[in-house]
């Protein structure tokens, strides 16, 4: 691999067998229903495969986490090597050389423009989309700015300096929807660009009158004191698709039986995050407790951090907004950062894996 920053726990899940334990009948349970689909999928007697997958190490990849844990990846005889990349845009390469199989990136326009440059990758299904209910991404207004009312909503953000992530990211197409709901644009502010644990103390120290920012580093602002999130923010963007599963060309064509069997195991995983997320869009539902103990022992996240902060939703059929990414792709197109300003949706697109995944598994309902 290269580029893999392996610095974190968690990598397939091996050498914790209390884990397990903890989790008590709900894994049981989840074992067992994963035990028969995995049978009558007619896969259980396959040869075991395995499959290097590339991902953040964030709450976000939770359904690879959920599905190596519980057990369905193993139902399906897949074998998963979870190794953490500093950045998306670095399991790019390796996703075209076949020397990865799997990665979790971003819907930006680094990823369009690889695929127009000729990286063999796919988009293969959800991720990671913003709930309708609330958004793990806000807006956050410097408490003295927003206290003094120079700034309680988008419309006074005009003029402002706000933190971003990138130029042409999940982040700025969210901020610019917000901002076009409020009659101003992206032109209308000024951007500076600053990683996620940078934004609080830019907010903290009055270096920038607002940010754009996801969970947790949201809660820790606010908690903290350091800002407010702006009300607006779960209404800007409902829906948009800020992150997604990516094949990498050959896995697909080589091994299209094995890529069938992980869509399989990861929808599973999918489906068991939906069901702790409750209607507040945070980890509460009926099996949040479970899901909290593997997320902290997989991302070293505080469990009191992850039932505070709302998650990122993906769809329990797997599909990814194509209205939404579609949209975004537009907003690169017109802000000048794609490579190739005639590029299609269509071109990045393969949804046959997760299509035969959930039509496989059936209708999904929540626990």
């Amino acid at each position: 691999m290269r580029t893999i920053d392996r610095s974190r726990r968690g990598r397939d899940g091996a050498g914790r067998p209390g884990l397990l334990g903890r989790i008590g009948a709900f894994a049981a349970g989840i074992l067992a229903l994963s035990l028969v689909a995995a049978c009558s999928s007619g896969d259980a007697g396959n040869e075991q495969s395995t499959v290097g997958v590339g991902i953040s190490g964030a709450v976000s990849d939770a359904p690879f986490y959920l599905a190596d844990q519980l057990g369905y990846f193993a139902q399906e005889n897949v074998k998963v090597e979870l190794s953490n990349f500093a950045s998306a845009s670095d399991m790019i390469a390796p996703l075209g050389t076949g020397d990865l199989q799997v990665g979790a990136s971003g819907a930006t326009a680094a990823l369009y423009n690889a695929i127009e440059r000729g990286v063999k990758v796919r988009i293969v299904a959800d991720k990671g989309r913003i709930q309708d209910t609330a958004s793990y991404m806000g807006v956050l207004v410097a408490k003295p700015v927003y206290d003094s009312g120079q700034v309680t909503s988008l419309a006074d953000l005009r003029g402002r300096l706000v933190a971003d992530y990138a130029e042409s990211s999940s982040t700025s197409a969210y901020l610019n929807a917000g901002l076009s709901g409020a009659g101003l644009s992206l032109a209308d502010v000024n951007r500076t660009y600053l990683t996620g644990s940078q934004h609080m103390a830019a907010l903290e120290n009055g270096s920038v009158a607002a940010s754009v920012t996801v969970e947790p580093f949201v809660t820790a602002a606010v908690n903290s004191g350091a800002a407010v999130r702006l009300p607006e923010s779960d209404r800007m963007y409902p829906e948009q698709q800020t992150s997604v599963v990516l094949y990498g060309e050959r896995f697909a064509t080589e091994e299209p039986e094995v890529a069938d069997r992980f869509m399989r195991a990861y929808l599973r995983g999918v489906r068991a995050f939906n069901d702790a997320i409750g209607p507040d869009g945070k980890l509460s539902g009926p099996t949040a407790p479970q899901v909290i103990d593997v997320l902290a022992e997989r991302t070293q996240t505080p469990k009191e951090t992850l039932q505070a902060i709302v998650v990122n939703g993906v769809d329990p059929s797997g599909a990814p907004n194509e209205e939404s990414l579609q949209k975004d792709l537009d907003f690169f197109r017109q802000g000048g950062w794609l490579t190739d300003a005639g590029m299609s949706l269509q071109d990045s697109l393969d949804l046959s894996f997760v299509q035969r995944a959930a039509q496989g598994l059936g209708p999904y309902t929540k626990s």
